[in-house]
């Protein structure tokens, strides 16, 4: 008999979006944990896929001994002047304390992101807390998301670098195979960590027991985490889009505002207008940005909270599963 099929990605996706937009003060934490990962699969892996294009040309130029607006005497006096003891080192150690603080403030948000949606009722200062538990987990499984992402990369980078130095159809089959094998493999390492990360901070568990859960959850639900990835990039993209829709009318009356401060002939007004204008941008571009993670996030966890239901995980939710089970 037939499991029954459970349609879900409606009210998922409803669920995480009224989540997003209810729980505001997540927001400021949603743009710290997007500096390690936006809770997305598909746009992680299409930037993944960008830097390949960007290191291809890198090295292509430098075999070639191409090297725009650099050279080795240039290069060997900007090095001497960064490591100069006087400026150099505490210009590094500033740079190197800040990292670590973005770093740990990211892990320490991922956390509070995911505890968030678990629990309808919570205090941020206690998820604060709580948070510092999942750090080392957390920071385990990020760094093996990275050395996952940067062994695709090199992969990847090599055949391009070889068919922009000797442009033959072999070599273009070569790199167009390995995107067909790259890509996918992108998407389901990247799927899998995300979940791993979500799993690590909502069970409280080690990184390679999340992992293990993840890869056992993946195997299960594998088409339904697929699918996933696409909607909720679908949704970030439709998302951004009404954003960069209101940016544009936006322009109109801040137009307005700074041209009649500018025929006003105040200089003080008309610098508080073009400030309050890039402001007002530079706001809502950061603010929608920390909305959409505190919504990629929530719909991981919600997924998660569903798959491993004891009764609502062992029925079929992914689409097109549903829609073969219809067909036969």
């Amino acid at each position: 008999m037939h499991r029954k099929p459970a349609p879900f990605y409606r009210h998922l996706i409803a669920e995480a979006a009224r989540f997003a937009w209810r729980r505001k003060s997540l927001w400021v934490f949603g743009l710290f944990a997007g500096l390690l990962s936006t809770g997305g699969v598909l746009d992680i892996t299409l930037r993944h896929f960008n830097r390949i294009e960007r290191m291809g040309w890198a090295a292509d130029q430098w075999i070639q001994g191409i090297l725009p607006a650099w050279d080795s005497a240039r290069l060997f006096q900007f090095s001497k002047n960064f490591l100069d003891p006087l400026h150099g080192r505490f210009l590094f150690g500033v740079m190197a304390v800040l990292i670590i603080a973005a770093i740990y403030l990211s892990l320490r948000s991922q956390s509070m992101l995911v505890t968030a949606v678990s629990n309808e009722y919570f205090n941020l200062k206690e998820l604060w807390k709580k948070s510092r538990r999942h750090v080392p987990s957390l920071l385990l499984l990020n760094l093996l998301w990275k050395l996952a992402q940067l062994i695709l990369l090199l992969l990847a980078v090599l055949p391009f670098t070889l068919f922009l130095l000797q442009n033959s159809l072999e070599n273009a089959l070569l790199y167009f195979g390995l995107f067909l094998i790259l890509f996918p493999l992108a998407i389901i390492a990247n799927t899998i960590l995300n979940l791993a990360v979500v799993e690590a901070a909502a069970g409280g568990e080690g990184a390679f027991h999340a992992l293990h859960a993840a890869l056992s959850l993946f195997k299960k639900h594998w088409l339904a985490s697929l699918e996933l990835s696409l909607i909720t990039f679908l949704c970030s993209l439709i998302g951004w889009s009404l954003l960069l829709l209101a940016a544009a009318l936006f322009l109109i009356p801040s137009t307005i505002l700074v041209t009649t401060a500018l025929l006003t002939g105040l200089p003080f007004l008309f610098s508080f207008a073009t400030g309050f204008c890039l402001m007002a941008y530079f706001l809502g571009f950061v603010l929608f940005f920390g909305l959409m993670v505190v919504f990629q996030y929530a719909t991981w966890v919600l997924f998660l909270e569903r798959a491993t239901h004891r009764v609502l995980g062992k029925r079929i939710f992914g689409k097109m599963e549903r829609l073969w089970q219809s067909a036969f």
